[in-house]
């Protein structure tokens, strides 16, 4: 195995506008030392860097307690843009994750970029074959090279990073690939936990998972919303993605709402659980007590990355059973009409149709589905 400690770098100088010259600020030169606390207990072979003066200079405190030197790969680099300096990272980018081959007319496309890196990163792999590497890199390069191995990582994680700095991370390969994503905030290091683990799994592993992983359904509490919430929004994403759903056509879709508006209080009635691996939630579902023996059934979400690993299943049948000891009757749900994979998987699991409704505010058909408690009789 090799592992490679991806650093975006540290707190930059916004004074100075040129990118290769821009240096630290005194609170990136002080937070950097935060690398070499965290790898402290590492055994670190090489030390790789941008050719930029920010990204040596975030891990040269490692570098002089190791008594190592950084070298410069120029194909590291930052991506090119027109502007020296980018106000608003959020308006700036939104057109680059929509669309990886837009750029601007002197600059580079985030396609572009993924591949200057990720022929870099190849390279580096293959002559630190089972050692662990240390590259500093930028935020926006970063970003694409965890999205080259884990397509689930899109614009929202981009943001979502961008003003942490430094932030690492921990990426795991063997010889058919990554097989691993840990993002690691440095400054939050007693909540290192799910979602910052993010397995990304070639093929082969995953199935070995699918066939017999350690998998438990428990309830949830306030403590866990950060967890579930991410869940949530990942597994949304996809099908935001698929229908072409953005924050402007469709600003109330479930995978655009913050962890404030997925909270739901812990009223009477309400009950949500997560599926836990070890400590970490992969899977999501609520159930609400409707009255009249009826449950309503909300939000079942299993992170892309563990699909097709009877996930949702496991979710669903636990929730009949939850209703038969509940003493109800009936589960109902509601689904995006239009989406029929999901409307026949339902199906095939024992739910019928019942009806469909339009809401002027939402840009698709909601349908109706139920599924009756079989009586004893």
């Amino acid at each position: 195995m090799t592992t490679v400690y991806f650093i975006r770098h540290a707190q930059a100088d916004a004074t100075v506008c040129d990118q290769r010259t821009r240096p630290l600020t005194e609170k990136g030169k002080k937070d950097s030392a935060l690398i070499t606390e965290f790898l402290s207990d590492m055994e670190i072979h090489a030390v790789l860097s941008s050719p930029y003066k920010r990204t040596i200079d975030t891990v040269a405190n490692l570098v002089k307690k190791r008594k190592l030197t950084v070298t410069a790969v120029e194909d590291f680099r930052g991506l090119k843009v027109e502007s020296s300096w980018i106000d608003n990272y959020r308006n700036f980018f939104e057109k680059y994750w929509l669309d990886f081959t837009y750029r601007y007319s002197y600059g580079e496309s985030l396609s572009e970029l993924r591949e200057r890196n990720i022929s870099a990163l190849n390279r580096v792999l293959e002559g630190h074959r089972n050692e662990n590497i240390v590259i500093s890199t930028h935020s926006v390069s970063l970003a694409v090279i965890i999205n080259y191995y884990d397509k689930t990582f899109g614009f929202e994680d981009f943001i979502s990073i961008v003003d942490i700095e430094p932030w690492i991370a921990k990426m795991v390969f063997n010889d058919e690939g990554c097989i691993s994503v840990e993002r690691i905030d440095l400054f939050n290091l007693d909540e290192m936990r799910f979602p910052k683990i993010l397995p990304v799994l070639c093929e082969r592993v995953k199935d070995m998972m699918c066939e017999d992983f350690d998998a438990e359904i428990r309830p949830l509490t306030d403590e866990h919303l950060p967890q579930y919430a991410d869940v949530i929004r990942r597994s949304f994403a996809t099908v935001a993605k698929d229908f072409g759903w953005t924050r402007d056509n469709a600003p109330g879709h479930v995978s655009f709402r913050t962890d404030e508006q997925l909270a739901n209080k812990a009223t009477d009635g309400y009950f949500p659980f997560g599926l836990f691996v070890g400590e970490n939630i992969i899977g999501f579902v609520s159930l609400t007590n409707m009255g009249n023996g009826a449950y309503e059934l909300n939000k079942l979400s299993v992170l892309p990355e563990w699909r097709h690993c009877s996930c949702g299943k496991r979710l669903l049948d636990f929730c009949k059973k939850k209703v038969k000891d509940f003493g109800g009757s009936k589960i109902t749900l509601d689904i995006i009409e239009e989406n029929t994979v999901l409307k026949n998987w339902y199906a095939t699991n024992g739910f019928v149709h019942t009806r469909t409704k339009k809401f002027e505010h939402l840009p698709f058909t909601t349908g109706y589905m139920k599924w009756e408690v079989e009586s004893d009789g």
